[in-house]
């Protein structure tokens, strides 16, 4: 009898606007430090991945976006290099309210626009992947596992 396991769930929020997107830079976290992200979390309990993508989206980056302009693109099911097991959940946004900011410095180095078609080397590489199937429009992909 196969044991089943726990998974847990993350939300990663793609803002678009001209072809480019909004990447932080994960700083003093101790899991990929330096390199670029989208603004994203776990999902809390009792909430949906569309309201953490939400709250993720304010709280890093300092925009309010109405849950009628996120938009679903894919859904990964990561085996993490920590060994962890996660269901990744991936939204676009290309309306919000405010200005993109750093908003959380203590864990954040950098918050900039990157071009789709020229995302940065140092990117984690599940979200690079999803970044590939958003132009690709591959709506499910698996990552770390043999």
């Amino acid at each position: 009898m196969s044991l089943r396991y726990k998974v847990l769930s993350a939300v990663y929020v793609a803002l678009l606007k001209d072809n480019k997107v909004v990447l932080a830079r994960r700083y003093n976290t101790g899991y990929q430090d330096g390199n670029y992200t989208l603004p994203a979390g776990h999902i809390d309990e009792g909430e949906t991945a569309l309201e953490a993508g939400i709250r993720e989206v304010e709280e890093e980056v300092g925009v309010k976006v109405s849950p009628e302009h996120m938009e679903f693109f894919h859904v990964t099911h990561r085996n993490s290099i920590d060994g962890k097991v996660y269901i990744d959940f991936y939204f676009t946004a290309k309306e919000w309210e405010g200005e993109v900011q750093n908003m959380e410095q203590e864990k954040c180095d950098d918050v900039r626009w990157f071009g789709l078609y020229n995302l940065p080397d140092n990117i984690l590489p599940d979200v690079q992947m999803a970044m590939v199937q958003l132009k690709s429009e591959i709506y499910y992909s698996e990552v770390g596992w043999k």
